[in-house]
């Protein structure tokens, strides 16, 4: 999770953009990171304000501030990191903030709000995730946590994409409206907040694009047995990613190319002692290790969203398959 903000920032700063200011948690204001980070554009704010009534004005007072200059703010409406891979619902406190400031603008501005996707073939917190999702504590950050994270480096996590999907105006979302934002009651500004955070998170999630790590995991976990014949994986593989590309999902470069087979990810699966093969009749079996069956759920969750509606359609399908025997 701390690399998303890292490859947000050095790729505009490789395309010599302008580099945002990003809302940072608290937990990383800590010696020497937090004032490389400041140098960086990070800002820091409570994970909660509880009852504190003085800092959400000053934090909001700012954030006026920046979007009436005209400042790029990158902050993560999940309000913290995913352990399953999934999409969390969003946080509309600091998006309702910036709805509220882009009453103000100069004449002619516009805010946009523009969603980013960012998929890793394989993450580097993968015993962190699974350790905290089996009951345990997170790990606070601390300069230990950053000397030790330094062996990531010498290894290769595979590819990253970075998407960026169509930004969503507030201008036009302020113009479908009945009255301006501010006249309207508390209730309809929420739920105008709240139907434009789900937005937010739609996009993102279409952008999220499929990887190899994604889809061999979601066909590993596609059955209640823990283990399968490669040959069945391969076939099921295959379904799976014709499914995927009937439904426009982006799919990463490597997918398809014509000679793309799921042998690297099988190793990468296996050497970090996800599954283990065993020979059976003379055929080799790939079988599930229990308790790392959530670092694969991590992976198929990053791929599953695409393929709701066929599951939808599927399930109904399946429950009705009496009519469609009969030829209804």
């Amino acid at each position: 999770s701390h690399l998303d903000y890292l490859l947000i920032s050095s790729q505009l700063y490789y395309r010599d953009m302008v580099l945002p200011h990003v809302i940072a948690g608290e937990n990383l204001s800590f010696w020497p990171l937090g004032s490389i980070f400041r140098r960086c554009g990070a800002f820091f704010i409570k994970r909660s304000f509880g009852g504190d009534q003085i800092f959400p004005a000053i934090f909001q007072r700012y954030l006026h501030q920046l979007v009436r200059d005209g400042f790029p703010i990158e902050f993560f409406i999940e309000g913290g990191r995913s352990r399953t891979g999934s999409l969390l619902p969003p946080r509309l406190g600091v998006l309702k903030m910036i709805m509220d400031s882009a009453q103000n603008l100069r004449e002619g501005w516009d805010v946009n709000l523009v969603p980013i996707g960012i998929s890793y073939e394989q993450i580097a917190e993968e015993r962190a995730y699974r350790k905290e999702l089996q009951g345990e504590d997170k790990v606070s950050e601390n300069v230990g946590q950053v000397v030790k994270a330094t062996s990531i480096f010498k290894r290769r996590l595979g590819r990253v994409y970075v998407r960026i999907g169509e930004p969503i105006s507030l201008s036009e979302v302020f113009s479908s409206l009945p009255a301006p934002f501010p006249e309207l009651d508390a209730d309809m500004r929420e739920e105008i907040v709240q139907i434009t955070g789900e937005r937010v998170m739609h996009h993102i999630g279409d952008n999220m694009v499929v990887m190899a790590t994604g889809l061999v995991g979601l066909a590993l976990l596609a059955q209640s047995k823990s283990s399968i014949r490669e040959s069945d994986l391969e076939a099921r593989v295959a379904r799976l990613l014709k499914a995927l590309q009937q439904t426009e999902a982006p799919i990463a470069h490597a997918l398809m190319a014509p000679e793309w087979d799921m042998t690297k990810s099988i190793e990468r699966f296996e050497s970090n002692r996800l599954i283990q093969r065993l020979s059976l009749d003379g055929e080799s079996v790939i079988q599930v290790v229990d308790d790392r069956r959530i670092t694969l759920e991590y992976y198929k969750n990053g791929v599953l969203h695409h393929l709701a509606p066929l599951g939808l359609l599927a399930a109904a399908i399946r429950a009705h398959r009496d009519s469609f025997r009969d030829g209804a």
